[in-house]
């Protein structure tokens, strides 16, 4: 039972930090935007990957930051920071709703998880038991 609460607590988590690192704030840009590429996925949309290429290097981003940036900009932003540095300006980044979404979706499912293994057991009769 712990061991499958840990298992679902550690998706939880991976999953919300790779959405979170999807918004940049926790890592460092540097150098000219050679393309933003947007990958279509098969659910219309919600599954979409924006892909940001800097100095040769491929970094998976959210929408609204690939909204922010175009070919040739120059960028510069400090890890833990939300401000991005281009050529024509600062722009700020934040923590997107695709974040909130995994984290949201995650606590129902670490909540349901723990109730099902609180509450789901069946009671197997053994042979030769009465109820």
């Amino acid at each position: 039972m712990v061991v499958t609460l840990l298992v679902l607590v550690a998706g939880v988590l991976v999953t919300t930090w790779s959405a979170f690192e999807r918004s940049t704030i926790p890592i460092t840009l540097d150098g000219e935007v050679s393309r933003v590429v947007k990958r279509h996925g098969k659910l219309g949309g919600s599954d979409d990957v924006w892909q940001l290429w800097i100095e040769g290097e491929q970094v998976i981003v959210d929408r609204d930051v690939a909204a922010l940036l175009e070919d040739g900009q120059q960028i510069r932003k400090s890890a833990w920071s939300s401000t991005i540095e281009t050529d024509t300006g600062a722009v700020e980044v934040g923590v997107s709703s695709d974040v909130w979404r995994s984290a949201v979706a995650g606590a129902v499912a670490f909540a349901v998880g723990c109730w099902a293994l609180a509450h789901g057991r069946v009671r197997r009769d053994r042979p030769g038991e009465v109820r």
